[in-house]
C-alpha cells in the first residue's frame, strides 16, 4: 500500500496531503516495519509474475484518494523504481 501511495502521488492522482496522511497511518500502525527487504529488481520481477500482470505488463491498483482506488493502472518502470527507493526513507 505504501508503494502504491508513492506511485499514485508521483502520477499526480493523489495529493501531497493525502499521501502524508496515508504514510502517517501506516507508520502509526507499524505496517511499514513489515516491508520486505528485497531489491527493486526482485520486487519488479515478482510483480511481473503476479496475478495482476497481463502478458508481462503489471496493472497496478492505485490510490485516487483516501478510500478510493483505481485498478488497471500501467506505470512506467522508472516511476516504480523511484517509489521503491523512496520507501527506504519512510
Amino acid at each position: 500500500m505504501a508503494v502504491e501511495t508513492l506511485i499514485s502521488h508521483r502520477l499526480g492522482i493523489l495529493t501531497s496531503d493525502e499521501k502524508e496522511q496515508i504514510i502517517a497511518f501506516l507508520k502509526k500502525s507499524k505496517l511499514l516495519e513489515k516491508y520486505p527487504k528485497l531489491s527493486s529488481d526482485e520486487i519488479i520481477k515478482k510483480t511481473i509474475s503476479d496475478k495482476k500482470s497481463r502478458k508481462g505488463i503489471v496493472e497496478y491498483a492505485l490510490i485516487k484518494g483516501i478510500g478510493t482506488s483505481v485498478y488497471g493502472g500501467i506505470v512506467d518502470e522508472n516511476i516504480v523504481r523511484r517509489s521503491l527507493k523512496e520507501m527506504v526513507f519512510l
